[in-house]
């Protein structure tokens, strides 16, 4: 447990009023939003974002950044206006924006789960059904590599700490990479990583150093970048079972965004070694306030150009499980597009 500084805690209490306090303290608040124009925004478990009533002026919020970014040795001004934090003794991740990025400081945050989900929980409340849960235990006992697909606040890493859960039972040594804290690992045999822009230490650097302390499997928080070539590297080449995240509408643009990842520090895209690697893609949508894992996609090869799919799990009335499709990579990526 993180040491309390009193002085300190008592600052940033202040600097947050009691408001925002109220909110993290609320185990059904899921997220705080604080907009441009002033408007005080939260998500509640199985709700909608509503606005909230609040005191806060700029001037408070800009003081709660900067001191903020003073705590956790960062900076945060004009000149480099973004701030990517935990929120320290409240544990939940903080993003923050300063003008000129934005008319006015503006905040998010995402408070992390007291307890972590299991499998079992969401096959309980309609989130993945009898047969997806079967095909993911089943792909955590096989050490399967896995992606988690999905767009902003769908869900995707709350899976991924479900996933995780799982795969602590396996007694392997997990080491997980992130920029902000959000995996929940239990194993004492495990380690996590934390990647810092300021000081230039990547998810690249990172997954290079990890395959120096002698990992059984590797999971990266999100793909986003060059280092998505890594990690397909790293999975296969003896630290398979891994799990990772990243932004996209479905299960085949998922790899298609891998392709344009992977394309940002290859001339030639591996799709043949990307079809061995990622066996298991797990796509997560929200339907109103209810997340849901909407399809499981395995990869099944690449064959004449194309990775062959097959659904093995679909979350919704008419699903139906033998479907296969060919999903075609002819896609020319041009600098600054990705075609996502």
């Amino acid at each position: 447990m993180q040491l309390i500084d009193s002085r300190i805690y008592e600052a940033i209490k202040q600097a947050l009023g009691p408001e925002i306090l109220q909110l993290l303290e609320d185990d059904n608040v899921i997220e705080i939003l604080r907009n441009a124009n002033g408007v005080l925004c939260v998500e509640r478990l199985g709700s909608d974002i509503e606005e909230v009533m609040s005191s806060l002026n700029d001037r408070k919020v800009e003081s709660l950044i900067r001191l903020l970014a003073s705590h956790t040795n960062d900076i945060c001004n004009d000149k480099n206006p973004s701030l990517a934090i935990k929120l320290p003794y409240w544990h939940a991740r903080f993003q923050a924006l300063l003008p000129p990025v934005v008319s006015a400081p503006s905040f998010s945050i995402r408070k992390h789960a007291r307890h972590v989900f299991t499998l079992e929980h969401y096959l309980k409340s309609g989130t993945l059904n009898h047969e997806q849960y079967e095909v993911v235990i089943q792909a955590v006992a096989r050490r399967e590599n896995i992606i988690i697909s999905g767009g902003c606040g769908s869900g995707k890493t709350t899976i991924a700490n479900a996933l995780l859960n799982e795969m602590d039972k396996s007694g392997h040594r997990i080491i997980t990479v992130e920029d902000t804290p959000e995996l929940r690992l239990v194993s004492a045999l495990g380690l996590q990583i934390y990647t810092k822009t300021a000081i230039g230490y990547g998810s690249q650097q990172a997954l290079k150093d990890i395959l120096r302390m002698r990992p059984d499997r590797i999971v990266l928080g999100e793909l986003r970048d060059g280092a998505c070539l890594d990690l397909i590297k790293a999975w296969n080449t003896g630290h398979s079972g891994g799990i990772t995240t990243i932004h996209a509408n479905s299960a085949e643009l998922a790899i298609k965004r891998v392709e344009s990842l992977v394309a940002e520090v290859s001339v030639n895209v591996p799709r043949e070694l990307i079809a061995q690697t990622v066996n298991l893609i797990i796509h997560v949508t929200r339907e109103g306030s209810k997340r849901v894992v909407s399809e499981i996609t395995r990869m099944c090869g690449f064959k004449d150009q194309g990775y062959i799919f097959k659904t093995v799990g679909r979350n919704n009335a008419e699903a139906k499980t033998s479907d296969s499709a060919r999903y075609h990579c002819d896609v020319v990526y041009l600098s600054g597009t990705d075609g996502i």
